[in-house]
């Protein structure tokens, strides 16, 4: 029978050998902490901000790919980068971390999907 976990500060949760929460504990109590009607504001105000640059982006976008590809035939590096970039890709780029720990882990940062929403890039 598992027993119910005390939820003080001083408490952590208990976990089997794999490290894993035991069935009936949290790591996270209390749950996330509400929004405040200052931080709900910022939030809508940005979302309504990013939209308005899409549309101006969106507007601006005929006249400006014209000129980046003309300064990418002309042989601009940064044009061609920036064309190959919006094209195929960012390329991953590999991270290797190495310390006190024995072992290495590689890790790749992979620019968010065309038709994923940029505040769940975490959670992936």
């Amino acid at each position: 029978m598992v027993k119910k976990q005390d939820k003080t500060s001083k408490n952590k949760p208990e976990r089997d050998v794999k490290g894993r929460l035991l069935p009936g504990y949290t790591a996270n109590p209390y749950g996330r902490k509400k929004e405040t009607k200052e931080e709900k504001k910022i939030k809508k105000a940005t979302k309504e901000l990013i939209e308005d640059y899409k549309k101006k982006l969106a507007e601006a976008l005929p006249k400006i790919s014209p000129v980046l590809i003309a300064k990418a035939i002309a042989g601009n590096i940064e044009a061609i980068k920036e064309i190959n970039n919006r094209v195929m890709g960012k390329p991953p780029q590999d991270f290797t971390i190495s310390g006190e720990i024995e072992e290495t882990h590689n890790i790749f940062i992979l620019p968010p999907k065309e038709n994923e929403n940029p505040t769940n890039k975490a959670r992936r």
